[in-house]
């Protein structure tokens, strides 16, 4: 007969997801560097995470009578050059470039919830919003490992993975961990590198530093000028760390049809942005993850961006004597 574990990992593969793992719900020693992050400040304005910070590390606080946590992976598209996020003169992060993926991975998590409640066991799920450390399960259920970019990374499919998964009173047969989290990387400090704003070290990500975390998260007015100069087009997310990790160089492509549509690259170019109203925003770009920002946030990234480029420009004029604005030869 077969068990309970093994049925919803079938049901996971039937719903389209490209890994599954299973692991004890007791967090261990590495997931206490939360503290540390927190304590040091690395969260930037995300309030709610010092907030939560005893239910993110209390899995019976999340779901009383917690015994297992069932993760999720599924791989998206990194895209071509013209699929990638890259309209003229714009960038958004790969993950937000299809269906919101809160939606479809919580959507195909329902017929596990519904297999193990039919069950009997409590469940709870999960898709990035809840207070739940995801990638650190995802590790512990050994989907993956934890790279220095601070990302899922699985040596099948790469970092470009979205998660998902949930907490149940069910007793299921664990599976063994990922690699120690960072020696997947070996001696690769490519992403550490190439971090437009250092927001990588050997262990965090600095929130106060990152362009997702401005881009996506940041809900002030304007952005800081020193952000705005190293957004480099990005208006929502960036991908940086992703571009030059060699663990994506070979990743294994499966059928990322769930995130479809894409976004039209017209709908991303300057002009319409800046012309668009919410209703449009909400027919043309409402079904992608750039919709829990806001219209009004892809604008004043876009602004920040084109301020920076305009001062840029007007760096490389200089002033003769005569007082007449050149470009340099």
């Amino acid at each position: 007969m077969e068990s309970l574990t093994a049925r919803v990992k079938r049901a996971a593969e039937e719903a389209g997801f490209d890994g599954v793992g299973v692991c004890s719900a007791v967090v261990d020693d590495w997931m206490m560097h939360l503290e540390q992050w927190l304590d040091l400040g690395c969260h930037g304005a995300m309030g709610y995470m010092g907030r939560q910070r005893a239910l993110r590390l209390n899995p019976q606080e999340f779901l009383p009578g917690a015994k297992s946590v069932v993760m999720v992976m599924k791989a998206y598209s990194e895209g071509s050059e013209g699929a990638s996020g890259r309209a003229p003169g714009v960038k958004v992060a790969r993950y937000a470039r299809g269906r919101d993926y809160h939606d479809v991975v919580g959507e195909r998590l329902a017929g596990i919830v519904a297999l193990l409640e039919g069950e009997g066991f409590g469940v709870r799920p999960f898709v990035d919003s809840s207070p739940v450390m995801e990638k650190a399960w995802a590790w512990r259920c050994g989907l993956g490992s934890i790279g220095r970019n601070q990302l899922l990374v699985s040596r099948r499919f790469g970092s470009y993975v979205v998660l998902g998964g949930l907490m149940t009173s069910a007793d299921l047969g664990a599976d063994e961990p990922g690699p120690k989290p960072y020696s997947i990387c070996g001696d690769c400090r490519r992403c550490v590198r190439h971090c437009p704003t250092q927001a990588l070290n050997e262990r965090y990500v600095d929130a106060t530093l990152c362009l997702s975390y401005w881009t996506v998260e940041q809900k002030a007015d304007r952005l800081p000028s020193t952000i705005g100069a190293e957004l480099g087009g990005r208006i929502f997310g960036c991908d940086a760390c992703q571009e030059v990790c060699p663990m994506n160089l070979h990743r294994e492509v499966t059928d990322t049809s769930m995130f479809e549509p894409m976004v039209a690259e017209e709908w991303l170019s300057p002009s319409r942005l800046k012309e668009m109203d919410d209703e449009a925003f909400r027919e043309f770009l409402g079904h992608t993850a750039m919709a829990r920002g806001g219209l009004d946030r892809l604008q004043r990234n876009l602004l920040a961006h084109e301020a920076a480029e305009a001062e840029r420009t007007e760096k490389m004029l200089r002033r003769p004597r005569g007082g007449r604005l050149e470009r340099p030869e």
